[in-house]
C-alpha cells in the first residue's frame, strides 16, 4: 500500500493485518476505528501517521517496524490498553507514541531507538518523542517498563529491503461494516513543500493545542510516583488510572 491517503482504512471491523508493507500514505497507513485488529510482521513507514487506533485493542499488534513517519503510534482509547510485544518504532519525526484520550497504554518489550532508549536507561519521566500525561495531565500515560536496548531484523515477505516493485504476499482481511484499502499508487498524499502531511500536521497541531489549554479538564491529576517509567527488570507494578 503506497502513496495514497490513507493506506488502510477499517471502522467495527475483524481486521487481519500481517507480512504487509504500508509505505508513502499521506494521511495515515493504517487507521482503525473500534476493530478487532491484529497486525503483524508489518513495515509501517513514510506516512504521515503509521498506526492510528480510535477505541481499537493493540494487544495483536506486534513484530512491527514503525519508522520514518510524522507520528508512529497514534492511541485514541477509552479504557487502558496494551501493546504487542517486539515492535519498533523509532525514527518517526514529531513522536514515536502519541496519546489522546484518558486512558493508559502499556507498552512493554518493544525498541524505540534514539533518543527514547538512552532517556529510558537514564530514568528520564518526561520523554522526548512519547506525548502523553507528562505533556498534559488531563491524558493517560505511556507505560514503559521494560524495553530493548536494540532493535532486532524484523522480517516481511522475505526481508525489510523487498523491492516495492516485486511481487508480494501480503495478507490483509476484514470482516467489517467499512474497510477500505488503496494499492493504486495513484492517491493524492497531500505533501506540502517540506514533505511534511499538512493535513495530518493540521489536526496534530489543533489537537495539541485544545490539550494544552484545557489541563484537567477530565478531572485527572498529574502522574505521581507510580507512573514514572521504571528501569528495564524493576519488579515495580505499573500504576493504573481509575
Amino acid at each position: 500500500m503506497l502513496a495514497n491517503q490513507d493506506g488502510i482504512f477499517s471502522r467495527k471491523s475483524e481486521l487481519s493485518i500481517i507480512n504487509s508493507i504500508i509505505v508513502n500514505n499521506g494521511t495515515h497507513g493504517i487507521y482503525a476505528v473500534e476493530c478487532n485488529l491484529t497486525a503483524n510482521a508489518n513495515r509501517i513507514t513514510d506516512n504521515g501517521i503509521g498506526l492510528r487506533l480510535e477505541q481499537t485493542d493493540c494487544q495483536k499488534v506486534a513484530t512491527c517496524l514503525i519508522s520514518g513517519n510524522s507520528v508512529g503510534l497514534q492511541i485514541e482509547n477509552r479504557e487502558r490498553t496494551v501493546l504487542g510485544q517486539g515492535n519498533q518504532v523509532t525514527g518517526n519525526t514529531n513522536y514515536e507514541i502519541l496519546l489522546i484520550g484518558s486512558a493508559d497504554l502499556v507498552a512493554d518489550g518493544g525498541f524505540w531507538g534514539e533518543p527514547t532508549t538512552s532517556q529510558l536507561n537514564g530514568k528520564v519521566r518526561n520523554l522526548t518523542k512519547i506525548f502523553d500525561r507528562w505533556d498534559n495531565p488531563s491524558l493517560g500515560q505511556v507505560i514503559i517498563n521494560k524495553w530493548e536496548n536494540k532493535g532486532n531484523a524484523i522480517t516481511v515477505n522475505q526481508s525489510l529491503n523487498t523491492d516495492l516493485g516485486a511481487d508480494s504476499t501480503p495478507h490483509i482481511s476484514g470482516k467489517s461494516t467499512e474497510v477500505q484499502t488503496s494499492s493504486s499508487g495513484t492517491g493524492e498524499n497531500n505533501q506540502g513543500e517540506n514533505g511534511v502531511n499538512e493535513v495530518y500536521e493540521d489536526e496534530m497541531k489543533a489537537k495539541r493545542k485544545y490539550y494544552l489549554q484545557n489541563p484537567g479538564e477530565q478531572g485527572q491529576e498529574g502522574p505521581g510516583q507510580n507512573g514514572n517509567n521504571q528501569q528495564e527488570g524493576e519488579e515495580k507494578p505499573a500504576k493504573i488510572t481509575e
